[in-house]
C-alpha cells in the first residue's frame, strides 16, 4: 500500500464594515444604522497554504509523513472611541498580523499483541515552526502616526507522542497515550526591554477506557491532560506599551486537566447518539489585548457540563443532526469579582 496527496488552498478578502455607533448620531439622521462615522472599521486578511501527504504500508503496519507550508497575513484598522483618548487625532488604530507557518509531522503505526489481547499501537513526531511579524499602530485617516508595539516573533514547537488500543475482550478496550511537547519562542521587540526568549515543555498522559455493553451501546471513560500556547510576547514582556508600567511575564505551557464520562448508541437504521459528561480545568489563559497591545493573565477555571449529539442517516443521500452542549464555566481562586467567567457560553445549539 503506497500513496500520496498534494492540496492547495487559498482565501483572500477585504471588507469596510460598520461599527459601533452613537444612537444620537442614528437617532439625528447622520448616518442610518449601517454607516459608519470614521473610515477605520475595515480591514482585508488572506490565507494560502500548500500540504503533501505520503505513506506506506502492509497488512500490519501503516508510516505516513505529511508537511505543510502556510501563509497568512491580516489587517485590521478600528476605532472603537472616536475621539475619547485624542481628542485632536482621534483613537483611529490598526492591527497587523503577518506570518510564514510550515511543518512537519511523523507517525508510524503497527499491530501486535499481549498475550492474548492485540494492540494497535502508533507513535509520532510532529514539528512546527512560525515566523510571525505583529504590529499596532496609532492611525489618522488611515496612515500611520505612532507606533505603539512591532514585534517580529519566532516560535518552534515540537512533539513526541505514542498510543495503544488494547483490545482485552470482544466487550473492553483500554487507549493508553503519552506526550512530550517542546516550545520556544524568540520576541524581537520594538521596545528593547520587551525583546527576549522563552521555553517550555512538558509531559502529558491520557487514558481511555470502552466497554460495550450490548451489540447497540458502548460506556466510555476518558481521562488526560493537554495544553495550551501562551501568547510568546506575554512570556517575554516587562514593560507595558502603553502605560509604561512594569508587568510579570507568563509561563509559556499552561496545563489543561479534564475527563469525561460517556455512553454511545447506534442502531441499525441509521441512528447515532452519544451522551457525556465532562468536567476540564486549566490553570490560566493568557488574554492578549489587541486594542491596547499588552497582555493579561487570566485566573485559574473550571468547565463542566453535558453534550448530547445525534445524528440520523434517513436514507443514502439525506442526513440530519443535532447536538446540544450545557456548560457551567467557574473560576476556581477567590477574588471580589466572584467566580464566573465573563462572557463563558452556556447552552449551545447546532443542527444540520
Amino acid at each position: 500500500l503506497v500513496g500520496w496527496s498534494l492540496t492547495a488552498m487559498a482565501s483572500d478578502g477585504e471588507w469596510l464594515a460598520s461599527d459601533q455607533l452613537p444612537q444620537r448620531a442614528v437617532d439625528s439622521g447622520l448616518v442610518d444604522r449601517y454607516g459608519i462615522l470614521d473610515p477605520g472599521p475595515r480591514g482585508t486578511t488572506g490565507r494560502y497554504s500548500l500540504s503533501g501527504e505520503f505513506h506506506r504500508g502492509g497488512s500490519s503496519s501503516l508510516t505516513s509523513i505529511a508537511a505543510y507550508l502556510i501563509r497568512y497575513d491580516f489587517d485590521l484598522i478600528s476605532n472603537f472611541t472616536y475621539f475619547l483618548d485624542d481628542p485632536v487625532n482621534g483613537d483611529q488604530f490598526e492591527q497587523e498580523d503577518d506570518r510564514w507557518i510550515t511543518g512537519l509531522g511523523i507517525h508510524h503505526r503497527w499491530n501486535g499483541h499481549i498475550g492474548s489481547a492485540h494492540t494497535d499501537t502508533t507513535v509520532g513526531l510532529e514539528l512546527r515552526y512560525d515566523a510571525i511579524v505583529n504590529g499596532l499602530y496609532r492611525t489618522t485617516d488611515l496612515e500611520r502616526t505612532f507606533t505603539i508595539r512591532e514585534d517580529d516573533v519566532r516560535q518552534l514547537g515540537g512533539g513526541l507522542w505514542g498510543e495503544s488500543w488494547i483490545q482485552f475482550s470482544p466487550r473492553l478496550r483500554l487507549n493508553l497515550g503519552l506526550r512530550a511537547d517542546y516550545y520556544r519562542a524568540s520576541v524581537d521587540a520594538y521596545r528593547e526591554p520587551n525583546s527576549g526568549s522563552a521555553n517550555d515543555w512538558m509531559l502529558n498522559p491520557k487514558l481511555s477506557l470502552i466497554y460495550t455493553l450490548s451489540r447497540f451501546t458502548e460506556l466510555s471513560f476518558n481521562a488526560g491532560s493537554g495544553y495550551h500556547s501562551n501568547d510568546a510576547r506575554g512570556a517575554t514582556i516587562r514593560i507595558d506599551p502603553v502605560t509604561g508600567e512594569r508587568v510579570q511575564p507568563v509561563d509559556p505551557l499552561v496545563r489543561a486537566t479534564g475527563l469525561d464520562i460517556g455512553v454511545r448508541t447506534f442502531t441499525d437504521d441509521g441512528y447515532h447518539g452519544t451522551l457525556t459528561a465532562f468536567w476540564l480545568e486549566l490553570d490560566s489563559e493568557l488574554l492578549f489585548v489587541g486594542d491596547g497591545g499588552s497582555t493579561e493573565a487570566s485566573r485559574p477555571s473550571r468547565r463542566v457540563g453535558l453534550e448530547w449529539t445525534n445524528y440520523w442517516q434517513l436514507n443514502r443521500v439525506v442526513g440530519i443532526d443535532f447536538d446540544v452542549t450545557w456548560t457551567d464555566a467557574r473560576f476556581t481562586d477567590c477574588a471580589p469579582a466572584g467566580d464566573e467567567v465573563p462572557g463563558a457560553i452556556v447552552v449551545t445549539l447546532a443542527s444540520g
